[in-house]
């Protein structure tokens, strides 16, 4: 989780995937598990990735998702 600036939050969620990418491998060695990395990043004012809504469907988490997106085409 990590509420970086607005125009901060695409790299944030990049940064974070990386970040616990091996700890993911490590866990799925050791257990023989299936994982699935969902970086929960917050913009300052609330702005959310689109995939955010996508991921937490991933891992079967049902929730109401409204708020202000970050349009990566900008990016």
């Amino acid at each position: 989780m990590a509420i970086p600036a607005d125009r901060n939050v695409v790299q944030k969620e990049a940064k974070k995937k990386l970040k616990y990418k091996s700890l993911g491998i490590e866990i799925q060695r050791m257990w023989n598990l299936k994982r699935t990395i969902v970086p929960v990043i917050t913009g300052a004012t609330g702005i959310i990735m689109r995939s955010l809504r996508k991921n937490l469907e991933d891992i079967y988490i049902d929730i109401y998702v409204n708020c202000s997106w970050v349009d990566t085409r900008w990016q």
